[in-house]
């Protein structure tokens, strides 16, 4: 016969400890754990050398070449939450909004905003994005800061907090960077590009931001 199994997780949690998505303010900084758009840089290796397999004439003889990538890779098979910094900022600071990014920074940004009643500015010269996910950009001719906009998959956290709070946090921690600022709902939510041009920041996932203009 048919079997059915339903699982439902419950939980309890010290609510000076609870964070959310609503609750950022214009002029709040917006932040970013560790660095973005590897997630997405790793996949699209791995397609690429699954292409050159399935096309080859010695398939017994294949060999990826996936060492030069091995921290995309990493960070595609297994990314890690980000419980370290989570501990240090419910523990000694005072965030005010905040979410991991599985959806992409530039979707997250948009559920923070949409629940906190607020705009943003986020500025493309501000992402963090590593070497080895700058290099397979290149390679594939895509612009790094759109794997950190639109990847998703990389489980770092997306946080709001004051110009006060941020202080302190810089004493506590070198694995963070200010994306952006929290602007009043009115102002939108923006991309401020290199060249100073400042354009809606769509929220959506790589497919999505492939056929953007």
């Amino acid at each position: 016969g048919n079997m059915t199994v339903t699982v439902s997780m419950t939980g309890e949690a010290d609510e000076r400890r609870l964070l959310f998505r609503r609750g950022a303010v214009p002029g709040d900084y917006l932040c970013v754990s560790g660095h973005l758009g590897s997630s997405i840089a790793g996949l699209k290796v791995l397609q690429r050398e699954k292409a050159r397999y399935i096309s080859g004439k010695d398939p017994e003889g294949f060999r990826p070449n996936l060492e030069p990538y091995a921290p995309a890779l990493e960070k595609h098979f297994m990314p890690k939450p980000r419980l370290d910094l989570v501990s240090i900022v419910t523990d000694h600071i005072r965030i005010n909004a905040m979410i991991d990014i599985s959806d992409g920074l530039a979707s997250e940004v948009h559920h923070i905003c949409r629940e906190s009643g607020v705009g943003a500015a986020v500025y493309e010269r501000n992402l963090p994005v590593v070497g080895t996910t700058q290099r397979i950009g290149s390679e594939f001719g895509d612009t790094p800061t759109d794997y950190a906009l639109f990847g998703g998959e990389e489980y770092e956290l997306l946080f709001t907090l004051s110009d006060g709070e941020y202080g302190k946090l810089e004493g506590l921690t070198d694995d963070v960077s200010v994306v952006g600022r929290i602007v009043e709902q009115e102002k939108g939510i923006t991309y401020v590009r290199e060249d100073g041009t400042q354009v809606p920041l769509v929220a959506g996932g790589w497919d999505h931001f492939s056929h953007a203009g």
